[in-house]
């Protein structure tokens, strides 16, 4: 994902999924053969594919 302005959207985008859907649900991430994966992404992932 790209936005200008941001560094990391999809770290944003998880962290305010996880504050909403609390830590006891899983949250599955899919990326295609370009996905770049950052540490706030990867820390609030329970599945990468």
């Amino acid at each position: 994902m790209s936005v200008v302005g941001l560094d990391d959207p999809e770290g944003d985008l998880i962290i305010r999924i996880r504050e909403v859907v609390g830590k006891k649900t899983i949250i599955s991430t899919s990326m295609d053969l370009h996905g770049n994966v950052s540490w706030r992404l990867a820390q609030n992932s329970d599945l990468i594919t």
